[in-house]
């Protein structure tokens, strides 16, 4: 099914199929960042080996001289604290000016039932040369990133988490594979160079997802990333009955030879503690929750609860990770334990991945050469 350009905002789109490719890619060009399935081994290995370069230019406060002459427009149409603070931190560090900043959909035109296709084109043509604008945007239709890349004549868009649970949340992915990245190297478990090579691996990498992985649009897009970064990886699914991985999600593991278990037995996810490298928590979505789940809301983030006792039965060196917010799910006790990664590293990560993408959508440079100057 075709995405029609003139999609107004309240107007569901159809959701794109994993096999489906709207925006070509090679590995060493990016021209939108849409969706897990986009990405390559190669790819990954690059954007990676940039985010490593950025971390340096993000210790010592930025370089507001990497992307002078930049533009960007920021469209969070659903709420977000994390995501949204991230993207324009990242753009003050690198220099990027930004055109407008907008949380509030009534305050565009799109109100007035502009098309996003109109919408799109209207800020191209306010600066001088569109390749030099990033439209980065949150809306609560799964497709919305998709329209707008199909409407852009040079600028580059950037989906910071759209629709719910067929939706995306790409950033947030590459941000919690870095993470993962990281931590695997300092425990011998990858190196880049390994980044989707399976052949004489010996040493599985162990993940743990636990709380709603039906609506959770950041395990949907975690687990693509994950298949092609680590394909030696083994995904464990902690869940209610009815809030267990999508189908299609399960399939294409299948498909890639990835090993998985899912289960809702809290004894089964106690039982299997030792064996985690890392353990990602993901908060219950009580506002995309059925009557009937909604009435066990309480219930399921005491059952699934990560908390101290069950940090104390970690490996020593594993990590807790979470995208945040959190509810009940996962205890405050437990934000000092040396197992907690979910402030420290994973949120300035968020921000030095960022940061990456938006440098190679805008710059287009290869890497390795283009932040010698910044290191």
């Amino acid at each position: 099914m075709g995405i029609e350009s003139n999609t107004r905002l309240g107007h569901s789109f159809p959701f794109l199929q994993p096999t489906e490719t709207r925006c070509d890619m090679n590995q060493a060009a990016l021209e939108h960042v849409l969706r897990s399935q986009q990405f390559n081994p190669e790819l990954l290995r690059q954007l990676f080996m940039l985010a490593d370069q950025m971390e340096k230019v993000w210790e010592k406060g930025g370089d507001r001289s990497l992307l002078s002459g930049c533009w960007a427009v920021n469209l969070f149409l659903q709420p977000s604290t994390r995501t949204h603070t991230s993207f324009r931190v990242g753009q003050r560090m690198l220099g990027i000016e930004t055109m407008i900043d907008c949380t509030d959909p009534n305050v565009l035109s799109l109100a007035k039932a502009e098309t996003i296709h109109d919408t799109v084109r209207t800020f191209e043509n306010m600066v001088p040369d569109p390749r030099k604008l990033v439209i980065v945007v949150r809306h609560a239709d799964a497709q919305a990133a998709e329209v707008m890349a199909k409407a852009a004549r040079g600028c580059k868009i950037m989906n910071a988490g759209c629709g719910k649970s067929l939706g995306q949340h790409i950033t947030q992915a590459i941000q919690d594979g870095w993470t993962i990245l990281k931590h695997g190297r300092r425990r011998g478990l990858v190196t880049l160079d390994q980044i989707g090579e399976k052949k004489g691996r010996r040493r599985m990498l162990h993940v743990a997802m636990v709380g709603d992985m039906r609506n959770g649009r950041t395990v949907r897009s975690l687990v693509y990333l994950l298949s092609v970064a680590f394909p030696w990886v083994k995904l464990y699914f902690y869940s209610p009955p009815s809030l267990t991985m999508g189908r299609d999600i399960l399939q294409h593991l299948d498909e890639r030879g990835i090993p998985w278990e899912e289960s809702s037995d809290t004894q089964h996810l106690y039982r299997s503690l030792g064996k985690f490298h890392v353990l990602y928590d993901t908060r219950f979505q009580q506002e995309d929750l059925g009557l009937e789940d909604r009435e066990q809301f309480t219930d399921y983030q005491q059952r699934f609860q990560v908390n101290a006792r069950l940090a104390s039965r970690m490996k020593e060196k594993a990590i807790i990770m979470h995208p945040l917010p959190r509810n009940n799910e996962l205890t405050r006790e437990v934000d000092n334990d040396p197992h907690a990664a979910y402030f420290d590293p994973q949120i300035k990560n968020g921000v030095i991945v960022r940061m990456a993408l938006m440098y190679f959508l805008l710059k287009g440079a290869q890497l390795g050469q283009a932040l010698d100057h910044a290191a």
